[in-house]
């Protein structure tokens, strides 16, 4: 805050709910006003970050990714998006931690979107995510 115009600036570090005091001082120090304030910061939208190709796969042979997301409030829930492609038979999605894994059970290259949903709750859908699975 700047004392001279009390203009709060600045860049947020963290999100949440912030209270503090303002203290208002005029030129002769008779008058003193303080008032509480609060400012909310909110987190950045949320957005998937996993995108494009992932890592490919071997049929019947472990196979285990993680899959990204930033902003919104944490914990995250994962699932498939409607509409979307299906994952390789054999895999799975995990809804609390956004882990592809199992063992791929076909072969070819499977395209599907994801939805994350934050703890608020907001949900945010990936572009085409592809997996490709060889022999």
């Amino acid at each position: 805050m700047n004392a001279a115009s009390g203009v709060i600036s600045g860049t947020p570090t963290l999100f949440g709910t912030f209270t503090f005091t303002v203290k208002l001082t005029d030129s002769q120090p008779l008058n003193v006003t303080s008032s509480t304030l609060t400012i909310v910061i909110d987190p950045p939208p949320l957005v998937v970050t996993s995108a494009g190709d992932l890592p490919a796969g071997k049929l019947n042979t472990d196979y285990s990714q993680q899959l990204g997301a930033s902003g919104g409030r944490t914990p995250y829930t994962w699932a498939l998006a409607p509409g979307s492609g299906p994952l390789p038979g054999g895999l799975t999605l995990n809804a609390s931690t956004g882990v592809i894994l199992g063992k791929p059970a076909a072969t070819g290259l499977f395209t599907f979107t994801v939805k994350v949903t934050d703890a608020t709750p907001v949900s945010a859908t990936s572009s085409a995510i592809n997996i490709n699975v060889t022999p």
